[in-house]
């Protein structure tokens, strides 16, 4: 692996930007997350799972859904639909990056609609 930033051996900081002349570090991402609880009669299963997806990939951050042990990438269709997320399951989202703070606000607000009406409207015509 090449020496560069956050990949100097004995770096132990991977999410930081790392000086290679000073050794200061400074974080460059952020990671929050948040408990939800699955409102929607369908769960996070086909449609409301790809809207979930769609919205979660129109973010920069990475999005993480954990489900008990379970981790999967929020941003996978066939992750999500694998969680098996029923209404009235709670997920908690996990989002690090730049924008993690609007990802997270955004998603939740999602999970925890009862309807997906707004997100379906047809755009085609």
């Amino acid at each position: 692996m090449a020496a560069g930033i956050g990949n100097r051996p004995g770096n132990n900081w991977p999410n930081h930007a790392c000086s290679m002349n000073t050794n200061i570090c400074e974080m460059s991402e952020t990671k929050l997350s948040r408990r939800v609880v699955v409102q929607h009669p369908q769960g996070l299963h086909m449609r409301p799972g790809e809207l979930f997806v769609r919205l979660a990939s129109s973010f920069d951050s990475t999005i993480e859904v954990i489900n008990g042990a379970r981790r999967v990438d929020g941003k996978s269709m066939l992750e999500i639909l694998g969680l098996g997320a029923d209404q009235g399951t709670e997920l908690e989202i996990e989002a690090n990056g730049p924008d993690a703070e609007a990802a997270l606000d955004a998603l939740a607000e999602f999970v925890e609609k009862t309807s997906v009406d707004d997100e379906t409207t047809d755009q085609t015509g």
